[in-house]
């Protein structure tokens, strides 16, 4: 069994024994979810531009890292790491702030934020009780919550992998685990009162997979696809 106990960091592959850092899979249902984020279609009115996320800040792992990079915002937040997992965000020190380390709960304290974007979970593929997961991150949200009470929250589902990742070697890094933690985390979602969006729609084929040219390991997307990410996200505005 494994309860969220140790960390070892690795980004890739995290075995079913320890909480060990891995940063891969996904896979979630095309559920709306909790508050509603305007899922509904939002077809009929404009969609928002860059600005929109100038108050906004983006929680995660590698895959919000790399949003981080490629989505081209200038004016957004992110705190984000490799390897970052529901039971070790609260305490590790990974933002750099005035010439120090700290954790991403105190980096959120000093500035007032709109919205609160977070993505977790592809590291913890591995563990294997679905409640120790939800437990943790519903500390997280309520963390969250403490230092920025006025915010909207939103909880992106963990993306999906690629066929190739998913398939080979078969690992717990699968969609169908990404599939199941998804709908836990909205009805997590749900009972935290915050927005759960599901972005599989526009990253993942009919069948459910990353499409395959969206990234080179079938799990960080590449350039192209953090802007189809960024261009959803202002489809589904939060208000």
């Amino acid at each position: 069994g494994n309860k969220a106990g140790t960390t070892n960091q690795s980004d890739e592959g995290n075995k079913p024994g320890s909480t060990g850092k891995s940063d891969e899979g996904n896979k979630t249902d095309q559920s709306t979810g909790a508050k509603d984020s305007d899922q509904k279609g939002n077809g009929n009115s404009v969609k928002a531009d860059d600005s929109y996320f100038d108050d906004a800040v983006f929680i995660g792992d590698s895959r919000t890292e790399g949003f981080g990079m490629y989505s081209g915002l200038k004016n957004t937040t992110v705190y984000s790491e490799k390897g970052v997992m529901v039971d070790n965000i609260l305490k590790d020190k990974v933002v750099k702030m005035n010439g120090t380390k700290v954790t991403i709960i105190d980096a959120l304290k000093n500035k007032t934020f709109g919205k609160v974007y977070i993505m977790l979970g592809v590291n913890e593929l591995g563990w294997p009780y679905d409640d120790v997961f939800i437990d943790h991150y519903k500390k997280v949200i309520d963390a969250i919550k403490d230092v920025q009470p006025n915010a909207e929250i939103c909880i992106q589902s963990i993306i999906h992998v690629s066929k190739e990742k998913d398939k080979n070697p078969p690992t717990y890094i699968n969609n169908k685990i990404i599939s199941k933690r998804n709908k836990l985390i909205k009805k997590m979602a749900e009972e935290e009162n915050v927005i759960y969006l599901d972005l599989n729609p526009a990253l993942t084929d009919s069948s459910g997979y990353l499409f395959s040219e969206a990234s080179t390991d079938g799990v960080h997307l590449n350039q192209k696809y953090c802007l189809v990410w960024k261009d959803y996200l202002l489809e589904h505005t939060l208000d």
